[in-house]
């Protein structure tokens, strides 16, 4: 093997650009319901709820008030949040609940989430559920990704008893196999301590000419210790922040150590690390080049800081290369391995 060093030298000048004409639409497929479920007859408005359909670009919340004070309630809401560069579609779908330990709520929803884009285009789906609140419901969100019947995604811890919940997921999408459709399923009742969910969507367009091969097998890492802290394996090609570079590599995990491991082949060979809960996933069979990349995200743990997301710039190379990109993160017991990037000069 070689390493990155190696590889960057093979630099020439040039950029590229991202894909666009991206779309993406949330339409409710039954009606958002709030709930005072233990409402007295006499109780005005007992059930507030948005219709089914197209929902606009725009906040709305549907929430219900227990009691005659004004201060509990509980709700759900679709916000669209400020776009970041690179990214489509930025949402966010909350649902809260404050409301005395004799009172029951309920809110329930069943959205579509429809993202269309150019045939040939490539893009990486990004979720992130966040919890606050004792055993979070694992019923609370749910998400089918594809919009297959398999819930790929839910608010429920993967180990231990928390109080705070962070799961993270990236899942690849080619727009040759048509729009992409993210259903999400929420339906939670009140407990005594309040609740909080939320579930922040976002699409981002890698650049043009990549294509994503495989997937990271349905392994999931916890950070060490009870901390609520998940995440899944990714690796996108998106585009790069230096004119000079052709894409930017952008690698999702968790671990003390991570590596890009880049072939002039597509081969693979299913592997496993031994006592290892990560399951046996494709690894890249003929690695020739490594590249520690730098890292772009972090945990700060007891120890040494967690790496979460690593970069690397890959340079616009001579035409006529065929390079397929992997990349593998390691925290003891844990390694996982990322879809496979196809890059074609």
């Amino acid at each position: 093997m070689h390493d990155c060093h190696i590889f960057t030298a093979l630099c020439l000048a040039g950029a590229a650009s991202a894909q666009g004409g991206i779309t993406t639409q949330w339409t409710a497929l039954t009606p958002i319901v709030a709930q005072w479920v233990n409402a007295p007859a006499n109780a005005p408005n007992p059930i507030v709820s948005h219709p089914a359909g197209p929902l606009p670009n725009a906040p709305l919340e549907v929430e219900v008030f227990v009691g005659t004070g004004g201060s509990n309630s509980a709700s759900f809401s679709v916000t669209p949040l400020p776009p970041l560069p690179g990214v489509v579609g930025r949402t966010a779908l909350r649902a809260d609940a404050y409301v005395p330990y004799y009172e029951q709520t309920r809110t329930s929803a069943d959205l579509l989430l429809r993202i269309a884009g150019p045939t040939a285009g490539v893009g990486s789906l990004e979720l992130q559920i966040v919890s606050l609140g004792d055993f979070p419901d694992p019923n609370a969100l749910r998400v089918d990704v594809g919009n297959d019947g398999t819930f790929e995604l839910r608010s429920n811890p993967t180990a231990g008893s928390i109080t705070a919940l962070e799961r993270h997921a990236w899942f690849a999408w080619d727009f040759a196999n048509g729009p992409l459709e993210v259903r999400v399923v929420h339906d939670v009742y009140s407990r005594p301590a309040p609740q909080f969910y939320e579930l922040v969507t976002a699409f981002r367009p890698w650049v043009a000419g990549v294509d994503t091969i495989g997937d990271d097998c349905g392994s999931e890492a916890p950070e060490p210790g009870s901390t609520g802290y998940t995440t899944c394996y990714h690796l996108a090609a998106l585009p790069p922040f230096r004119p000079e570079d052709a894409l930017t590599l952008r690698a999702s995990g968790i671990g003390y150590y991570g590596a890009f491991l880049l072939s002039d082949r597509p081969d693979t060979v299913t592997f496993q690390l031994g006592g290892s809960p990560s399951p046996a996933c494709d690894l890249l069979d003929d690695v020739v080049f490594t590249c520690l990349g730098g890292i772009s995200g972090a945990r700060t743990t007891a120890w040494v800081p967690l790496a979460t997301e690593w970069i690397a710039p890959l340079p616009v190379l001579p035409p006529g290369l065929d390079i397929h990109v992997q990349h593998a993160s390691l925290v003891l017991p844990y390694l996982g391995l990322t879809n496979r990037v196809h890059i074609r000069t």
